[in-house]
């Protein structure tokens, strides 16, 4: 037996023989998408930004890929401290 496919193709009562009664049920049971345990949903992730204003307008783009690199750093050191972690940039 190595996949959840073929677990789920057993008897239920073949995989209880295996495993032992409630081991047996509850891993059948999972196998086949079975879950009794309510869903309860979390709360929405929050969100963080930083911002970088250039004096004024420019077109260098190394000044920009620096201003760049330190907003990530910025933002990496502010989701460190809150524990959290990037699901994606924007």
């Amino acid at each position: 037996m190595d996949s959840v496919g073929l677990l789920a193709e057993l008897p239920p009562a073949t995989v209880q023989r295996i495993l032992g009664g409630r081991a047996g049920r509850l891993a059948a049971d999972r196998a086949r998408g079975i879950d009794p345990r309510p869903v309860t949903p979390r709360s929405l992730p929050t969100s963080s930004s930083v911002s970088h204003t250039f004096p004024r307008q420019t077109l260098d783009g190394a000044e920009v890929r620096a201003a760049l690199l330190e907003l990530v750093g910025q933002l990496g050191l502010l989701l460190r401290r809150r524990g959290q972690v990037a699901r994606g940039l924007a």
